[in-house]
């Protein structure tokens, strides 16, 4: 853990898991990291979701040429009309869960404001569920990269390929459909 005053280093995830938001409430000031290689198959640009199918990967569908870009280069490619499948998957998953109607019409227009930059969106997601979850934790983006350290630098804990070693060991709580999947 950093102190208060140095933000901690955190890498640019599309939303955050829930690891990664218990990782950047005990820090309470973080910087995003878009300085940082964009790497297909990351969280850069996905996020997973518990479906009726199992675990979903919605993602954010980029632009071509994104090896060896920084990710504030990285641009969004609205072509294939994704996020709006994105929303669809969201409501088919959750629109009958309890207070989902109390978020989704405002969750539309973060999803629906056509970024230019993945980073650009991916900020507005951390940005409007730390207003939610009414979380009062500082969010900045790097100006320039930052190399790794051993303090305070959380970029190396997630990798999407290995799911199970940055998981947080949670008290239970409800999930839509753990009645079929346990508890994920």
């Amino acid at each position: 853990m950093s102190t208060n005053s140095t933000p901690a280093i955190f890498p640019l995830h599309l939303g955050g898991n829930i690891s990664w938001w218990v990782y950047a409430l005990a820090e309470q000031n973080i910087q995003l990291d878009v300085q940082e290689y964009f790497v297909k198959q990351s969280y850069h640009n996905r996020m997973h979701i518990l479906s009726a199918n199992g675990l979903l990967a919605l993602t954010a569908p980029t632009s071509g040429g994104n090896f060896h870009r920084p990710l504030h280069e990285i641009k969004l490619n609205y072509s294939h009309n994704l996020m709006f499948k994105n929303r669809m998957a969201l409501q088919s998953a959750y629109g009958s869960s309890p207070f989902y109607e109390h978020y989704d019409y405002l969750l539309e227009p973060v999803l629906f404001n056509e970024y230019v930059f993945l980073h650009e969106l991916s900020f507005a997601l951390i940005q409007w569920l730390n207003k939610q979850l009414k979380l009062s934790i500082e969010v900045s983006k790097t100006e320039s990269y930052i190399p790794h350290t051993d303090i305070g630098d959380y970029r190396k804990i997630f990798d999407a390929k290995k799911r199970s070693e940055h998981l947080i060991l949670l008290s239970r709580y409800p999930q839509t459909f753990e009645h079929r999947y346990g508890f994920v």
